[in-house]
């Protein structure tokens, strides 16, 4: 592994070797599970998703019952997840996630990658995620408006 990641920096790519991969995996995931279907289905752009109430209390559910799960699952999870996401939510202020221009295109979604990964993780453990389910629920539904 430690070649692969020589060849990758040769090349001009940064790159670390990680001994903990499921450890990034679900600390990116947090960021996409508390932004990316709240920003699509309301609009906003990243940033403004921390300045409403609403969505901010929507946000910190979602990370919340994914930090659930990824704890019963044993990822050692370090800091403050819920900061961390805040923290990168104010760095792209003003991005517009990618599920959000995908529904500003009327494409398919990655939710089943994100919320939908949570929500069958936590079935498996059987922890319940009512926001993560009724998120990717709603998802899904707009989705097939788009075959419309």
């Amino acid at each position: 592994m430690t070649q692969l990641a020589q060849v990758f920096t040769r090349a001009g790519i940064e790159t670390e070797v990680s001994t903990n991969i499921h450890q990034h995996i679900w600390s990116k995931l947090f960021v996409n599970v508390g932004l990316n279907a709240v920003a699509a289905l309301t609009g906003l752009k990243n940033g403004q998703v921390l300045d409403h109430p609403e969505t901010l209390r929507l946000l910190e559910t979602l990370v919340s019952e994914a930090v659930t799960v990824a704890r019963k699952k044993g990822i050692p999870i370090e800091g403050n997840p819920l900061e961390k996401v805040k923290a990168v939510l104010e760095i792209t202020r003003e991005n517009r996630c990618s599920m959000g221009q995908d529904f500003d295109n009327r494409r398919k979604t990655e939710i089943d990658a994100t919320n939908g990964a949570v929500v069958r993780e936590a079935e498996r453990l059987g922890i319940p995620v009512p926001y993560n389910q009724m998120i990717t629920d709603l998802i899904k539904v707009i989705e097939k408006t788009f075959q419309l």
